[in-house]
C-alpha cells in the first residue's frame, strides 16, 4: 500500500495540533517533524493568529475584543471591539473605565501588545501610564496563559456566546 501524501500545510496543522494537545514534548516534535524550536513555535504563533482573525463584525470588519474583567468580583466590566490595539485606542477604553469605576490597586495582564514591552522594565507606553497613575502591573510569566485561566475562560465563553461560525 503507498504512503499517503500530505502537503506541508497538513503537517504543519498536525505539529500544531500537537503542539497544543500537549501530550508529547515539543522538543520530540521537532525532531519528528525535522524543524528546529523557533519554526515550531512561529507554525503555532501563526495558527494563534490566524485564530484571532475569527473575530469579525457582520458586515466582516476585523476587530480586535479587548476585555477588561476583575479579578476579585469576577465581574466582566469591558468588552471594547476595536479595529487595533493600539497604546492610544486600548488608553483610552481605560481612561474610560477608570473614570466609571475608579483605579484598581493591580493590573494583571499577559506581556503582548499593547500591554507589556521588551525593554528592560517590561513596560510599554500604556503599561507605564498605569504605574504613574499608582496601578500595580502584574504581568503573567511569557508562555503560560494558564497563569491568567479565569481570564482565558472568559475569553472563551465570549467567543462561544457571540462569535459567528466561520
Amino acid at each position: 500500500m503507498p504512503w499517503k501524501k500530505t502537503s506541508k500545510q497538513e503537517q504543519r496543522f498536525d505539529l500544531v495540533r500537537q503542539m497544543i494537545s500537549g501530550l508529547v514534548p515539543v522538543r520530540e516534535l521537532c525532531r519528528r517533524f525535522k524543524i528546529v524550536r523557533q519554526t515550531a513555535c512561529k507554525w503555532l504563533n501563526r495558527y494563534r493568529e490566524k485564530r484571532l482573525d475569527w473575530y469579525r463584525t457582520g458586515k466582516g470588519l476585523r476587530v480586535e475584543p479587548l476585555t477588561v474583567r476583575d479579578l476579585f468580583s469576577r465581574y466582566g466590566l469591558l468588552i471594547a471591539l476595536l479595529r487595533r490595539q493600539t497604546v492610544a485606542q486600548t488608553r483610552r477604553e481605560f481612561a474610560r473605565l477608570f473614570a466609571l469605576y475608579g483605579l484598581p490597586l493591580c493590573i494583571r495582564c499577559d506581556n503582548g501588545s499593547p500591554f507589556g514591552g521588551s525593554g528592560p522594565t517590561g513596560l510599554t507606553r500604556l503599561s507605564a501610564w498605569w504605574v504613574k497613575l499608582g496601578i500595580e502591573v502584574d504581568f503573567t510569566t511569557p508562555g503560560c496563559p494558564y497563569e491568567n485561566g479565569a481570564h482565558e475562560q472568559f475569553h472563551r465563553i465570549y467567543k462561544a456566546e457571540v462569535g459567528l461560525p466561520a
